[in-house]
C-alpha cells in the first residue's frame, strides 16, 4: 500500500544539520495544532460576528481560557528535554500566533518544526454528487479532480488511491468527501515533516518514539490532523491527546477539571472530568484512525446513571436524548460513537457523556468497564 514511504520512515534518517551540528535523536515528539483560534478570530479588539445562539460571553470566556493555555504551552516548550521535539502547525498571523511561534523557535531551535504547507479542500460540488467517492475513483474527468491533485506527487497519488479502494472494500462508498481532505493532507504533512527532519538533522527510532498532541479544538483539529499522521510517519505508537494544553469551545468543560486519561481498547482514550457542580464528564476518543477502520461505539450501562450526551458544537449542543441522534439506547446500554476525527460520516463527532448525582469513582468504573464494539 505504501511500502516505499514506510521503509524510509522505518530507517534512521541520516542527515547533517546546518552549522555542522551532529544528528540528534528524538525520543518524544509533540504535535501542536492551531493554538490561537480565538485570538485569530478577533477583529482588532472587537469580537467577531457570532452565530445564532452563541453569546459574546461564550467567545470571551473561551478567549480567556486560550490565553491561559498559551502561557502553559510556552512554559511547556521551555521545559522540554533535549531529546524532545515540537511540530507546530500555525494558524494565521495574529500577534498571539507570532509570539508563540517566536518563543517555540527561540527556545527549541532546530527541535521546532513548523508545518505551513496546506492542501486544498475537495471541491464543494463533490458533496452534492450521489456517490462522490465512486466518482472520484472512477472518473478521471471529474470536474476539479486535476486541480485537487495538482500538488500531489504521482507515487503518492497511486498510494492513496489504493488506500481509498481498500477502504471502499471494507466500508463501502457511503462516506463524506471530508475524509479525502484528511487523507491527502495528512499524507502530505508526513512528507513535509520527514523532509524537515532531514534538513534539521533529527532522527528517530519509530519503535521507541512516543508522541502527544494538543491544540485547538481539543476534540477537533488536535484529533483530526494526527489521526492518520503518526502511521504515515511510521510510528509504532499513536499520539495521545493532552487536554491541559488544549482548548475546547464546550461551555461544560470550562469549569471542569480533568481527573484522568485512561487507555482502553482499539487505541481509544477515555477522558474523565469532574465539574465544580459535581457533574461527571467522559469522552471516548481514538488516538489514531485509518480510512478503512470501523466505527467503534462505547456501550455505556444506563442502570443507576442519569445521563445526557453533548457535543462541543455551538459551545454546547445536546445529542441525546433527542430524535435522530447517532447515540441510541440498546439493551440497557447507551451506544455512544467513539470520536475518530477523520470526518468520514455523521457519527464522527465528539459525544461527551455527562452524568449527574453519581460519585466520580462510580462513574469512572462504569466507563472504564465499557465494551468498545464495532
Amino acid at each position: 500500500m505504501m511500502t516505499g514511504f514506510l521503509t524510509l520512515c522505518l530507517l534512521p534518517i541520516s542527515a547533517i544539520a546546518a552549522d555542522d551540528e551532529q544528528p540528534l535523536r528524538i525520543d518524544k515528539l509533540y504535535f501542536t495544532f492551531h493554538p490561537v483560534c480565538w485570538a485569530q478570530a478577533m477583529q482588532g479588539d472587537q469580537v467577531p460576528p457570532l452565530p445564532a445562539g452563541v453569546t459574546k460571553e461564550d467567545f470571551l470566556e473561551t478567549l480567556a481560557w486560550e490565553r491561559i493555555v498559551n502561557q502553559r504551552q510556552r512554559d511547556f516548550m521551555s521545559s522540554m528535554k533535549p531529546n524532545e521535539a515540537l511540530i507546530l502547525f500555525p494558524i494565521g498571523e495574529s500577534k498571539a500566533m507570532l509570539d508563540l511561534e517566536e518563543h517555540a523557535t527561540r527556545v527549541l531551535g532546530r527541535r521546532c518544526i513548523l508545518v505551513r504547507k496546506t492542501h486544498p479542500d475537495p471541491p464543494s460540488a463533490w458533496a452534492k454528487l450521489p456517490s462522490p467517492i465512486k466518482e472520484f475513483l472512477g472518473n478521471e474527468e471529474l470536474d476539479g479532480r486535476d486541480a485537487y491533485l495538482k500538488d500531489v506527487p504521482p507515487e503518492i497519488r497511486r498510494e492513496l488511491e489504493n488506500e481509498i479502494r481498500e477502504a471502499v472494500q471494507e466500508r463501502g462508498y457511503n462516506w463524506n468527501t471530508g475524509a479525502l481532505e484528511v487523507l491527502y493532507t495528512s499524507r502530505l504533512y508526513a512528507e513535509d515533516i520527514r523532509q524537515q527532519f532531514e534538513q534539521h538533522g533529527l532522527t528517530y527510532d519509530p519503535v521507541v518514539l512516543r508522541s502527544e498532541a494538543f491544540g485547538e479544538g481539543f476534540e477537533q483539529c488536535a484529533v483530526t490532523w494526527k489521526a492518520m499522521l503518526t502511521d504515515y510517519l511510521g510510528f509504532a505508537s499513536p499520539a495521545q491527546n493532552v487536554f491541559d494544553l488544549s482548548v475546547s469551545s464546550a461551555r461544560f468543560l470550562r469549569k471542569a477539571d480533568l481527573v484522568e486519561r485512561v487507555l482502553v481498547q482499539h487505541d481509544t482514550q477515555l477522558f474523565l472530568w469532574k465539574r465544580e457542580d459535581g457533574r461527571c464528564i467522559g469522552l471516548f476518543m481514538r488516538a489514531r484512525c485509518r480510512l478503512k477502520d470501523p466505527q467503534f461505539y462505547a456501550l455505556v450501562p444506563l442502570a443507576g446513571m442519569s445521563l445526557e450526551v453533548w457535543s462541543e458544537t455551538a459551545y454546547g449542543t445536546k445529542r441525546w436524548p433527542i430524535q435522530d441522534s447517532p447515540v441510541a439506547e440498546k439493551e440497557g446500554c447507551l451506544r455512544v460513537p467513539v470520536l475518530n476525527g477523520i470526518r468520514r460520516d455523521s457519527t464522527d463527532g465528539s459525544f461527551y457523556i455527562i452524568a449527574e448525582k453519581i460519585p466520580f469513582e462510580e462513574f469512572r468504573n462504569a466507563l472504564t468497564a465499557c465494551q468498545i464494539a464495532e
